[in-house]
C-alpha cells in the first residue's frame, strides 16, 4: 500500500449522521460524489454536518476575551448541590446590539466580589455576577463537560437568589 486511504462512501446520509452521533463524533465532512476533487483548493461541494445540542446553564460572570473586544462574553456553568457552579465555558453575546447591551447592563447590576465557580475560569479581565440568570446555549458535541462552539440562544429565566 502506498499510504493512500479512501474514505467510505455512504449512500444514506441520515444513517451516516446517526452513526457519527452514536460514536460521539462532532459531525461529518461530506462531499457530493458527483463533484470533482480539486487538489489544494476548497470547493463548495464540501459540507460539514455538525451535531448540536441545546442545554441550559447559569451565568456566573462576564469576561472580556480577545474575541469579545468591547462586549464581554458570558461565563457559564452547571449548578452544584453546594450552590457553586462547575465552569463549562465562555459564550459570546452574538445578539443584536440593543439586546447585548441590555443583558450586560442587567448583569453588571448583579456583581459580586467572589467567583461563583468551584474552579475559577482563567480569563484575565472578569466581572463576577450573582448566579441567577439561566441561559439556553446551543453547542457542538465535544469533550464531556466542555462547551464547543457555544452560541447563545436566549435568556431563559432569572432564578431567585
Amino acid at each position: 500500500m502506498n499510504g493512500l486511504v479512501l474514505s467510505p462512501v455512504f449512500d444514506d446520509p441520515d444513517a451516516m449522521l446517526i452513526a457519527t452521533r452514536e460514536l460521539g463524533l462532532e459531525g461529518a465532512v461530506h462531499k457530493d460524489r458527483r463533484s470533482r476533487y480539486h487538489v489544494g483548493r476548497r470547493s463548495s461541494a464540501w459540507r460539514k454536518a455538525k451535531h448540536t445540542v441545546t442545554a441550559t446553564f447559569v451565568v456566573g460572570g462576564l469576561a472580556w476575551t480577545s474575541r469579545a473586544r468591547d462586549t464581554p462574553a458570558l461565563l457559564v456553568g452547571d449548578r452544584r448541590a453546594d450552590g457553586l457552579l462547575d465552569y463549562r465555558g465562555c459564550v459570546e453575546l452574538a445578539v443584536a446590539n440593543a439586546g447585548r447591551r441590555q443583558i450586560v447592563e442587567a448583569l453588571q447590576r448583579c456583581t459580586v466580589d467572589e467567583s461563583p465557580f468551584h474552579r475559577h475560569p482563567a480569563h484575565r479581565r472578569t466581572t463576577w455576577v450573582a448566579p441567577a440568570l439561566v441561559v439556553e446555549v446551543r453547542h457542538t458535541l465535544g469533550r464531556p463537560g466542555v462547551l464547543r462552539e457555544p452560541v447563545l440562544v436566549q435568556a431563559v429565566r432569572v432564578e431567585p437568589s
